[in-house]
């Protein structure tokens, strides 16, 4: 199973890959469930809701302002929680012109259905990734 989910996420990103280099977010909507849902926060007090419309619409208008930059998905730990969930946990950046354009940590949620792997929730923590803490990054073993 974690194989399966591991070929999945890594559709999601390739579908990111590809969207910043020709601007069509279709491939990566695709991945996202009918009832997506996330919250994100640039700091510990700044965190809001946002459902699927509303990531829909984020994504497709950043995606047209940073076309041509880089989605690099890093640090990535799959845990498991029974047959047909997953839960990853990575670091995301988008790089433009040998620069880090934004960093966060991401923690998302998937459920399979069938033979489809779908993202249901997801929490960004924006400016929490290595890009933008420098020196006070720690890695456990």
């Amino acid at each position: 199973m974690i194989e399966e989910f591991t070929r999945a996420h890594a559709a999601y990103v390739d579908a990111w890959i590809a969207a910043m280099d020709d601007g069509d977010t279709g491939p990566i909507e695709e991945f996202m469930a009918p009832d997506y849902h996330g919250w994100y926060a640039a700091g510990s007090r700044d965190e809001f809701a946002y459902d699927r419309a509303s990531a829909v619409a984020g994504m497709r208008d950043a995606v047209a302002n940073l076309r041509g930059a880089r989605f690099v998905a890093e640090h990535r730990t799959i845990s498991v929680r029974g047959a047909d969930e997953a839960v990853i946990c990575y670091e995301k950046r988008i790089e433009r012109d040998a620069r880090v354009h934004s960093a966060s940590m991401v923690v998302e949620a998937w459920r399979r259905d069938g033979d489809r792997w779908w993202l249901h929730r997801e929490m960004t923590e924006y400016g929490a990734a290595h890009a933008d803490a420098g020196d006070d990054v720690v890695t456990l073993g």
